[in-house]
């Protein structure tokens, strides 16, 4: 509840012309200017916008109401009118270079300004989704300045009725003036997450506030949100690497685990119970007719050390035995020799040996691919 008084109040036009209505007189002049500066007064005390009515005048001028009010109203600086309930009444000369009266509804405005000022929860909802630029001119906006054009502000979209997030926002001065001049502006969209721009001065504002910290809300620059998402970028191929390392490592183990089978052709002996045949346990037949034979390189043999090998031996029993089977078998044979009739006691003894000697090959043939593989491992 205050007026202001310019500092031209003496000096003033009006005030000069009230000097003239009163033929000069300055005790006239005072008594009307005196009279003015009460009604002032008691408008703004009880916010009635400037208009009084006679009866305020009769109270400061008792016996000189008439007098006052005709000098005043002849300098224009009361206007006579009808008030809101149809009475008649003074209107004050509304001049800020002379008065200046807060009307009743900047005072009601100011209070629920001052109350939403009151509200974090209001306004870290504001400032979070604004960060620190106007949303009507899109300028960045100081609110440590309190006299440029760029000083910050909470404008109201319904004059701070029932505030809710949704009907404040962040303006700078010089757009928050112009709203209010009556100036119709263009809203523009609140920034992203992503791009919302914060000074230190919101970021310790949001941070710091105890509502903030009771529901979590924590707020940094763009250049560490930035900082963050490349660093998420970096580490998210980096976790995805073991996973496909450990699917391709997964195939030489399940390898490693399932041996492959042996070939059946193979002519390596067969082991039962982790044991192979060895020559020690073969017959006495077998032994005495295996020819030891170290394992010779090939380079370095020469035709005067090779060796006859078991087979060549077997042939040429083979052929022995042959011979001597077409010599008994001739007609001059020695008696007993066989050509036809049951087989004699020579013939029996011909396909003994000659299935000795097939008996042989085979013995010497299987130790002979065991001692090979046995070298080779």
């Amino acid at each position: 509840m205050w007026f202001r008084g310019g500092d031209t109040l003496a000096t003033h036009p009006l005030m000069i012309r009230l000097l003239e209505v009163c033929d000069g007189d300055h005790l006239l002049k005072n008594e009307a200017k005196g009279v003015l500066v009460d009604l002032v007064s008691i408008s703004a005390a009880h916010a009635t916008d400037y208009l009084v009515g006679y009866g305020a005048v009769a109270q400061v001028a008792p016996g000189r109401e008439k007098i006052v009010i005709e000098n005043l109203c002849s300098a224009g600086l009361l206007f006579r009118e009808e008030g809101p309930d149809g009475r008649p009444m003074l209107r004050i000369v509304d001049d800020p270079t002379l008065f200046h009266i807060r009307l009743k509804e900047e005072m009601e405005l100011d209070r629920r300004r001052a109350k939403d000022k009151r509200n974090p929860e209001l306004l870290i909802a504001v400032r979070v989704r604004d960060g620190d630029q106007c949303r009507w001119c899109g300028k960045t906006v100081d609110w440590r300045d309190r006299r440029s054009a760029r000083s910050a502000t909470y404008d109201s979209l319904n004059g701070h009725k029932e505030s809710t997030p949704e009907t404040l926002v962040v303006a700078c001065h010089a757009c928050n003036s112009k709203r209010g001049a009556g100036e119709i502006l263009e809203l523009r969209d609140p920034p992203t997450p992503e791009e919302v721009y914060y000074t230190a001065t919101t970021i310790e504002f949001i941070n710091n506030n105890q509502y903030a910290q009771d529901s979590g809300i924590h707020v940094v620059s763009r250049k560490e949100r930035q900082a963050q998402r490349a660093t998420q970028e970096i580490r998210t191929p980096a976790r995805q690497k073991p996973t496909k390392h450990k699917s391709k490592s997964s195939a030489p183990k399940a390898a490693a685990s399932d041996p492959a089978p042996t070939p059946l052709t193979s002519s390596a002996p067969v082991a039962v119970d982790g044991f192979s045949d060895p020559l020690d346990d073969a017959p006495d037949w077998v032994r005495e007719g295996h020819i030891e034979m170290p394992p010779t390189d090939t380079a370095d043999s020469s035709p005067a050390q090779t060796e006859v090998t078991p087979s060549q031996r077997a042939q040429e029993s083979t052929q022995h035995l042959e011979e001597e089977t077409a010599a008994m078998s001739r007609p001059d044979a020695a008696p007993g020799s066989m050509q036809d009739g049951p087989p004699t006691t020579m013939q029996q003894t011909i396909g003994a040996v000659t299935s000795l000697g097939y008996g042989r090959r085979r013995g010497r043939r299987r130790n002979h691919r065991r001692r090979g593989d046995r070298q080779r491992e």
